[in-house]
């Protein structure tokens, strides 16, 4: 009789270890599910994050080009004043000369 009890004991450990056991695979099994989820989503997330970054890399190279362009465009702008400027004071000049001469 004894030896019946410790034998019906022992399986009865057995099948809760076995319960056990699988309760553990079971939880593996749905948090290996959930990481995996987590890193395709990471994954997905990285390469929308990747093509963000390439088109405003090349927005800003685009606007840099432009910047150096409107630069460039203002140095002509400034050198053409100064050119207009000049015509400006010597035919005020010339023309202040040419109503003196008149006027006498």
């Amino acid at each position: 009789e004894t030896h019946r009890r410790a034998s019906r004991h022992s399986t009865s450990l057995s099948e809760n270890s076995l319960n056990i056991a699988h309760c553990e695979k079971s939880s593996a099994s749905i948090l290996g599910i959930s990481k995996r989820q987590a890193l395709e989503t990471l994954s997905r997330d990285k390469k929308a994050a990747s093509r963000t970054l390439t088109q405003l890399k090349a927005k800003d190279k685009e606007l840099q080009r432009n910047q150096e362009k409107l630069r460039g465009d203002e140095v002509t702008q400034k050198d053409s004043k100064s050119e207009l400027e000049e015509k400006l004071a010597t035919l005020q000049g010339d023309h202040a000369c040419s109503k003196q001469e008149y006027e006498n």
